[in-house]
C-alpha cells in the first residue's frame, strides 16, 4: 500500500505501520515493567515519552482520516 499511486492507500499504510509500532512498543514497556532491573529508569522514561508522542501522532491521523472519509 505504501507504493500505491492513491494517496488514500498510502495514508492507510502509514497509519497501520505507526499503529503496529505503537503496539509493539507498548508490549515492550509492559515487559520492562515486569522486570524493573532490565533497563535503566532513564530508558523507560524515554520509551514512555516516545509512546506518548506516537499516541498523539496516531490521534492526529485518526482525526484526519475521519475528516477525509478514509476508513482505517
Amino acid at each position: 500500500m505504501m507504493l500505491s499511486e492513491k494517496w488514500e492507500d498510502r495514508f492507510q499504510a502509514e497509519y497501520w505501520q505507526a499503529r503496529i509500532r505503537y503496539e509493539k512498543l507498548e508490549e515492550m514497556l509492559e515487559k520492562l515493567e515486569e522486570d524493573p532491573d532490565s533497563v535503566s529508569k532513564a530508558s523507560k522514561a524515554l520509551f514512555k515519552d516516545q509512546m506518548r508522542v506516537m499516541y498523539d501522532y496516531l490521534s492526529c491521523l485518526e482525526d484526519r482520516a475521519l475528516l477525509e472519509g478514509i476508513p482505517l
